[in-house]
């Protein structure tokens, strides 16, 4: 049987702040990256890839971010390949936990009685295709909406409704035909877009804040399952007793791994190396 191995390296985010942080001044409506700044001090992040978390490991970081339930759990379990190491070789007493500073939980006295003081959780989860309501001000509230982004695990887009208008803010998405399909059939989209059917539309969104980082490209990008299909055909061609090594370094393989795992019919296994290796 077939083996595949899993390398894993681990991304590590830099000191670099948050760079597409708004307000009410519209002239600031130019930031291209994550975490959409609803109304100061309120931040929306709708994945943990590396490019979309920087400014978030610096231990001064006070906001309070609106994320997935999947991303407010990979923030908290994410270390760089370093501390692993660290740990592995005894240096370090425990996990050391890269995000650990957004929730700290409050001290448990002997007797069960709790400390809040210094305790706090600045990831505020919100559901999928559930209107949500979050106050803002004691005047002020908007309706958030996580739609899927199709992805990685956790990632979402945000569509923000409030008394100054609408936003839809993408994040990162895969464009494949049966993604934009469910777009036209979204219920919570719906009232923004123009059918055949409906005519003119019943809202209008003030901005769509959309990453456009392959929108000039002119290489054809195929569909996720044509490449996972094309890549396991790839496989094939080698003889049945070469090791096959999967470097991915971070998340949104799982389907590519999955389809392998299942085309064999074989475990991946897991192995972590250095970055410096790869």
């Amino acid at each position: 049987m077939r083996r595949v191995t899993i390398c894993v390296t681990i991304a590590v985010a830099g000191d670099r702040d948050i760079r597409d942080i708004f307000n009410d001044d519209h002239d600031a409506l130019d930031a291209p990256w994550d975490a959409l700044q609803l109304v100061h001090p309120a931040i929306s992040n709708t994945h943990t890839h590396t490019d979309h978390i920087n400014g978030l490991s610096a231990k001064s970081f006070g906001y309070t971010v609106y994320c997935s339930e999947d991303a407010k759990e990979m923030l908290l379990r994410h270390e760089v390949y370093a501390e692993r190491e660290y740990r592995e070789m005894e240096l370090r007493a425990q996990n050391v936990r890269t995000f650990s500073h957004l929730k700290v939980d409050p001290v448990v006295h002997p007797d069960g009685s709790l400390y809040y003081t210094g305790s706090r959780d600045l990831l505020k989860t919100l559901p999928l295709h559930r209107p949500t309501k979050v106050e803002l001000t004691a005047n002020e509230s908007v309706t958030i909406t996580l739609l899927d982004a199709n992805h990685c695990p956790g990632a979402v887009m945000f569509l923000i409704e409030g008394s100054k208008g609408a936003v839809l803010h993408t994040g990162d998405f895969r464009a494949e035909p049966w993604f934009l399909d469910s777009i036209t059939r979204n219920p919570f989209l719906q009232p923004y877009l123009v059918s055949e059917k409906q005519g003119k539309l019943s809202k209008s969104l003030e901005a769509i804040y959309l990453d456009t980082a392959c929108v000039m490209s002119t290489a054809e990008v195929p569909t996720k399952a044509a490449a996972t299909s094309g890549l396991v055909e790839l496989l094939e061609l080698f003889p049945e007793d070469v090791y096959f090594f999967i470097n991915s370094w971070t998340w949104g393989y799982e389907d590519i791994l999955k389809a392998i795992a299942n085309a064999f019919q074989t475990k991946a296994s897991h192995h972590l190396i250095p970055p410096r290796v790869i």
